[in-house]
């Protein structure tokens, strides 16, 4: 009776672990996103101090005083807008094959929604804004 009772206690647990990851499959998809922003923003910081110790100069279009938006591989000039143009990390695939793009980047767009700023103190900071889940996902070196 007793082994009987333990083996149904154990059959509904694994039911309502099994509908628990049934019900959450965007928490779940939310996670590997936010897990790819932090993979992406540290790509971008690798490749580019990765350009500054061979080059010497940080490239010259990081932006100081506000953040602006890296744009996509192969935009480049005019179409890279009001967007930063990174293009000396990713030609040859040198530093970097190409420029990571958020997950839910719009396909179209000509930016990756990552953002990138040199502060006060010459730190470089890319940053991630469309992180999930309340999670703030930044580099700063």
């Amino acid at each position: 009776m007793l082994v009987e009772l333990l083996l149904v206690v154990a059959i509904i647990a694994v039911l309502m672990f099994i509908t628990i990851l049934a019900i959450t499959p965007q928490r779940n998809l939310s996670h590997a996103r936010n897990a790819q922003r932090r993979i992406d923003t540290q790509t971008i910081s690798n490749a580019i101090y990765q350009y500054l110790i061979d080059k010497h100069p940080l490239p010259s279009t990081i932006p100081s005083g506000s953040f602006k938006q890296i744009c996509k591989t192969g935009v480049t000039g005019a179409l890279c807008g009001d967007g930063v143009d990174l293009s000396v990390v990713t030609t040859g695939g040198m530093y970097v094959p190409s420029m990571p793009v958020d997950p839910q980047a719009p396909v179209s767009g000509t930016g990756t929604n990552y953002w990138i700023l040199l502060d006060s103190i010459n730190r470089l900071i890319v940053d991630a804004p469309n992180a999930e889940e309340g999670e703030y996902i930044f580099v700063r070196k």
